[in-house]
């Protein structure tokens, strides 16, 4: 059994702004090369699950190991687990929907869906986009996948589990390659839980194994390679892009990880403050164009500038959303520590873990 791996990664935080601005980009300006539209909306998300798929992954994966050491109840730690991802993604998120919902109207008259996280079925059922709430296909995903993952990795023994996983990951893939491109079972599992289960993957390899210096320096390259490969195949398939790319993703987040000079541009604090930022930048992104509107701002018609404008708006309402709203609840994440020896430890001397 591997030894603990670190709890937190400041570099991951540069990756998430660049996952969340891809998403913006897309749904504001929709750049193309060579004629075809940049596929930066799938490439932002996919990076988020990868990265939500790691962290997670390394949290469950930890916790099971450290409760076998001290002979802990999994149980302990699963509904630990759920109380502090409610906390963390809860609050925003229904503020979102209320706000949106109470000021612009419920782009769907049958909002209860969004409420129970069930906004990737309810798409998948109308072939619908929702609106300014069409974006929360994905975080249903992952609220989804946050009531899966803790029963795979708590509750299963090492060894099975080590063979469970990339069973699970082959099995996503060959539903991806086994379905149309363009069917919406890519918004619901077992093919929305590829990225994850790629990001959980990973994170049992880094806790099972040392990984190199020279490893993660020549990841960027596999990166480039496989992501390249990818974007050449979707001219013939894009299926294949949506096996290829998420691996892609996973060199990079492997990378991030590392602590040598090549990435330290992703620890640039205004790159980290976004990343911070990142879950209210995707949230409120959606509707600020309506918003935009309603207040009856002036609109201009280069999509950069207007990109530029949205942006700042995001940003003002991710950021009060953060200062007002997330910040002050999840200091109470304290309170629910992932182990019962952690129960009476004072706050500042708890692991760090997310």
């Amino acid at each position: 059994m591997g030894t603990l791996m670190s709890t937190f990664f400041p570099r991951l935080d540069g990756l998430r702004a660049f996952a969340v601005v891809a998403v913006m980009v897309h749904h504001w300006h929709q750049p193309t090369i060579l004629g075809r539209e940049l596929p930066l909306g799938f490439i932002g998300v996919q990076l988020f699950f990868v990265l939500s798929g790691f962290l997670i992954g390394g949290i469950l994966l930890r916790s099971q190991e450290r409760n076998e050491l001290e002979g802990t109840s999994q149980a302990f730690t699963l509904r630990q687990f759920i109380i502090r991802r409610a906390i963390r993604i809860f609050p925003a998120y229904f503020l979102f929907l209320l706000a949106t919902g109470v000021l612009l109207g419920a782009p769907d008259k049958e909002w209860w869906w969004y409420p129970l996280y069930l906004g990737n079925f309810r798409t998948l059922e109308t072939g619908v986009w929702p609106g300014y709430w069409a974006h929360t296909w994905s975080l249903a995903v992952e609220e989804q996948f946050y009531l899966f993952a803790p029963l795979l990795v708590l509750f299963l023994r090492r060894k099975s589990f080590c063979m469970a996983l990339p069973a699970l990951i082959v099995a996503s893939a060959f539903f991806i390659l086994a379905t149309p491109a363009s069917a919406g079972t890519a918004l619901v599992p077992p093919k929305a839980f590829y990225g994850l289960l790629l990001g959980v993957g990973l994170a049992l390899l880094t806790e099972r194994a040392t990984i190199s210096t020279l490893v993660r320096r020549t990841c960027p390259i596999a990166a480039i390679a496989s992501g390249s490969a990818a974007f050449v195949l979707e001219l013939h398939d894009g299926r294949l892009f949506s096996v290829i790319a998420p691996i892609a993703f996973g060199s990079l987040v492997l990378w991030a990880t590392g602590s040598g000079p090549a990435g330290r541009f992703l620890e640039w604090k205004p790159l980290m403050h976004l990343g911070g930022l990142a879950y209210g930048l995707y949230l409120w992104h959606m509707p600020v164009e309506t918003m935009w509107g309603r207040l009856g701002l002036p609109t201009l018609a280069n999509s950069w500038v207007v990109f530029v404008m949205f942006s700042v708006f995001t940003y003002t309402l991710a950021w009060l959303s953060w200062t007002l709203l997330e910040k002050p609840l999840n200091r109470h994440k304290n309170a629910f520590p992932y182990h019962r020896s952690a129960v009476n430890l004072p706050a500042q001397a708890q692991p760090a873990i997310r």
